[in-house]
């Protein structure tokens, strides 16, 4: 008999990244398949992952099926998770192991986040940026929903000016700012989509947010900028990330949903960005003034 698990998942994009490393736990712990349920707009971004099946929430008939069928199911509600002392992933570890009967996710780090994506997929986001032949292609997050993981238009100016001759595309809400030959728009995309874009850059230089953790799960090399929240909560220690830190400012880490002057974002030497993301290597993970260390789970 099928040993299968029903996750509902009430939380955005990124967290549903930030589960992966659990899905992977889970499936390593016997289980067959898992059927993960959670925001439409985030539907399809496990279309690729082997035994892992994801639906809307919406869909209850198939869900209580499962549950009829001997699923074992789990709810993670975001808001029961806001553990400022643990990373995301230990979060839903925390929840849903005990739950599923398996052992902990332990660690000093959580493993990153690997989600696959097809061959053709990732054809069509390296032509999306319609890249000559030798350039280089750059995905650039400029804001968020949050206000505190938003660049301000400066600060994005001065990066633009630092990487030209790049292809670039950026994800950016009011595009007429930084309208200019060469650097196209992304938007209006599925999730999916917008990973197969991710999958076709060089390099993705991208805030605490959806679009830099689906380019690292895609396995491109990824630069997150961290001011309102800490690297130890949400990043990952692998040669594919580079976690750059304002930590000259203050009030770096506030955990702020909305800011107005984001000087922790603004005080990251847009030399050091540019030097980064020009880099052909992967290296270590940087971290500069980086947050007292977060002690996480270890073995028992």
């Amino acid at each position: 008999m099928k040993k299968i698990a029903a996750i509902e998942l009430y939380a955005g994009i990124g967290d549903c990244v930030h589960i992966e490393p659990v899905l992977r736990h889970t499936l390593a712990s016997g289980y067959d398949e898992i059927h993960i349920f959670y925001r439409q707009d985030a539907v399809g971004i496990y279309k690729e992952y082997p035994n892992v099946y994801d639906h809307p929430l919406e869909a209850k008939q198939l869900k209580m099926k499962l549950c009829r069928d001997g699923a074992v199911h789990v709810s993670v509600g975001d808001a029961e998770h806001n553990i400022p002392s643990l990373h995301r992933a230990f979060q839903y570890a925390q929840k849903i192991c005990p739950a599923m009967g398996m052992p902990p996710l332990v660690g000093e780090w959580p493993p990153p986040p690997s989600i696959p994506v097809s061959r053709q997929e990732r054809e069509w986001g390296k032509r999306y940026f319609r890249a000559v032949e030798g350039q280089r292609k750059v995905l650039f997050q400029i804001d968020s929903y949050r206000t505190s993981k938003s660049l301000t238009v400066e600060k994005a100016r001065d990066i633009l000016a630092s990487i030209e001759g790049a292809s670039v595309a950026i994800i950016c809400k009011n595009f007429m700012q930084f309208r200019n030959d060469g650097i196209r728009h992304v938007r209006g995309l599925t999730v999916r989509e917008l990973m197969a874009v991710a999958s076709g850059a060089d390099v993705t230089l991208a805030m605490d947010s959806s679009p830099g953790w689906l380019s690292l799960a895609v396995g491109t090399r990824t630069v997150i900028l961290f001011g309102a929240t800490s690297p130890h909560l949400y990043g990952y220690e692998t040669g594919r990330l580079q976690m750059l830190v304002g930590g000259t400012s203050r009030c770096v880490c506030c955990n702020r949903n909305q800011c107005q002057h984001r000087s922790c974002l603004s005080a990251i030497e847009t030399d050091w960005i540019a030097a980064v993301i020009s880099s052909e290597k992967n290296e270590a993970i940087q971290v500069k003034s980086k947050p007292e260390k977060i002690q996480y789970p270890s073995a028992p």
